[in-house]
């Protein structure tokens, strides 16, 4: 099952909002960033992911916002579950490196809260 299959058909921005929860130009952004560093990582000469970097990133966000296990996601796209937990937690690496996307210290929560 590929569902980026069904967006780029679909390009309607309502369908990623209400099946995702994010508008069209967030995911876009999200997706120009994993594609950086997905460049990075085949110069370090790793192979290709078979799995389109849309449906992996489709992934971590049914897994993120609908709890839903590694073990089903991984038979909903026909992968093994390693594979999908691995594309899951690169992504949640990659998009928690990143300058718009990453989050909070724990330290700066803190002082927020004292004050």
């Amino acid at each position: 099952m590929h569902l980026y299959r069904f967006f780029y058909y679909h390009e309607v921005a309502y369908i990623y909002i209400e099946l995702i929860g994010i508008k069209k130009d967030t995911f876009d952004l999200i997706i120009d960033i994993l594609k950086e560093a997905e460049k990075k990582k085949k110069k370090l000469g790793e192979r290709k992911n078979k799995v389109y970097i849309e449906d992996r990133l489709l992934m971590t966000i049914f897994y993120l916002i609908e709890y839903c296990t590694y073990f089903y996601i991984a038979k909903s796209y026909g992968i093994a579950e390693n594979i999908c937990y691995r594309n899951i937690t690169w992504i949640e690496d990659i998009l928690s490196k990143h300058e718009k996307f990453s989050l909070s210290k724990k330290k700066d929560l803190l002082k927020v809260k004292m004050k």
